[in-house]
């Protein structure tokens, strides 16, 4: 058995009409070592996977080993309360990419990045990618509504 499917249960997701972002269909664990209970990320969440720029890819490609851990990180960026929070959310994607074995280099880089652009985010209260996903899931929410009332 694989860490990946030790620690994570399969990953089931739904391409939303961007194209860029996904939902869960299905909950989605991460049992991660040594914590007593497993982070859950619930049905309907969203992701963008890793949130790589596209002239990066060529170094880090979007998809990879990190997907699982940037799955869970993306959730935990979305429903951190406070930048402390935030923080543990980054230090979870590290850790998660650690026990499935991503390399301390690009494991490092990939912390890095989003810990810099999340702390620039909060710090000049920026809505960024996460605050544009915020406003399409409304955007979706509503569009389902007025579906279901047709």
């Amino acid at each position: 058995m694989t860490e990946v499917a030790r620690l994570f249960t399969p990953l089931h997701v739904e391409v939303l009409t961007t194209g860029r972002n996904f939902r869960l269909a299905k909950e989605f664990t991460y049992s991660q070592p040594g914590a007593k209970k497993p982070i859950t990320v619930p049905v309907g969440s969203r992701t963008d996977f890793a949130s790589i720029p596209r002239l990066v890819t060529v170094l880090i490609p979007k998809l990879g080993k990190h997907t699982y851990p940037a799955v869970v990180h993306d959730y935990l960026c979305r429903t951190a309360p406070d930048w402390k929070t935030r923080v543990k959310g980054d230090r979870v994607f590290r850790q998660a990419m650690k026990a499935i074995g991503v390399g301390f280099l690009k494991r490092w880089v990939m912390w890095l990045a989003v810990f810099l652009a999340g702390w620039f985010v909060w710090t000049f209260k920026i809505n960024g990618r996460v605050g544009k996903q915020a406003e399409e899931d409304k955007a979706e929410e509503k569009a389902a509504q007025n579906q279901k009332q047709v």
